[in-house]
């Protein structure tokens, strides 16, 4: 799996090479790991937090069984222990941060998960730390726009997926995390009192404090952060060869292999409508699913 030996340390592989900007993003989440646990999930708790979400159901379906899967960016690594716990898949769970890791190796130890691998590492060294085209299943979610490059690291993704294969990528969108922005300005300016009204993912009662108080660091405190729109992503496919598939919230195919005005101005309005649903209260995460194929 690895290109060079790396240390093993409480079961954490570990390369020990970071840059700045990742040493900054790593001593963020030492204290506060996102996304967290309750302290009571179990393996069945995680199961059942996927029959009741489409895109995890989704993405599980996706993948199928077989196959080489890597999370980048997993943080506590729910959703590596939940592919692997449902599947035969090899998973491996890769993000900068050592407290995350530890916490997701916990869980799959206490449930009998053995098909996860926990991989601490920077994002702008993974293609030296994996063989490339290794993994058949890519999932980037929530972390590019917390990269100092994220074009850059994008790219380096790709040097690890096979052809044919999938990688999912969700990135803060330009447009559809304007309700957040105006969120973060007023929690700025009132304290966090102002959540309670105006940020549904803080104000549910069914998440624990620690949870809680890892989503306004995640949210609200973030050193570094950056936003990205669907015709920028889709540019990004087309350098390097990869087909969109689809997206969430929903695009319509035709609109998204077009580059004319209609289709332009389609995914705009797409893009503006997620401040009006659960997605852009939510963080305005936007999600695009492509396939890697190579020209002959």
């Amino acid at each position: 799996m690895f290109q060079k030996i790396i240390k093993n340390v409480d079961g954490i592989y570990t390369s020990e090479e970071f840059d700045d900007s990742t040493n900054l993003v790593k001593s963020f989440y030492k204290y506060h790991p996102f996304p967290n646990y309750q302290g009571k999930e179990n393996k069945a708790k995680l199961i059942e937090l996927r029959n009741k979400n489409l895109f995890l159901k989704n993405i599980i379906d996706d993948i199928g069984f077989g196959k080489n899967v890597i999370e980048i960016g997993s943080g506590t690594s729910q959703l590596s222990n939940l592919i692997a716990a449902t599947s035969n898949n090899q998973v491996v769970a890769f993000d900068a941060t050592y407290e995350s890791l530890i916490m997701g190796k916990k869980f799959a130890k206490e449930n009998n998960i053995d098909n996860c691998t926990f991989v601490q590492g920077d994002i702008s060294k993974i293609n030296t730390i994996f063989i490339e085209e290794k993994f058949d299943f890519i999932i980037c979610s929530g972390v590019l726009h917390h990269t100092a490059e994220p074009y850059k690291n994008f790219v380096n993704i790709l040097k690890l997926l096979k052809d044919q294969g999938t990688v999912v990528l969700g990135l803060y969108n330009s447009y559809g995390r304007i309700y957040s922005k105006i969120v973060k300005l007023l929690y700025k300016i009132f304290g966090k009192k102002i959540l309670k009204y105006l940020d549904p993912v803080y104000s549910k009662m069914k998440i624990s404090n620690e949870q809680k108080l890892s989503w306004v660091n995640d949210q609200y405190h973030h050193p570094i952060e950056s936003c990205h729109s669907l015709r920028e992503v889709l540019n990004w496919f087309k350098i390097n060869e990869i087909i969109p598939i689809n997206t969430i919230p929903p695009i319509d195919k035709k609109y998204l292999s077009n580059k004319n005005f209609i289709s332009n101005f389609n995914n705009l309005i797409v893009e503006i409508g997620m401040n009006f649903s659960s997605l852009g209260k939510d963080g305005g995460l936007f999600i695009v699913t492509g396939k890697k194929c190579k020209k002959e």
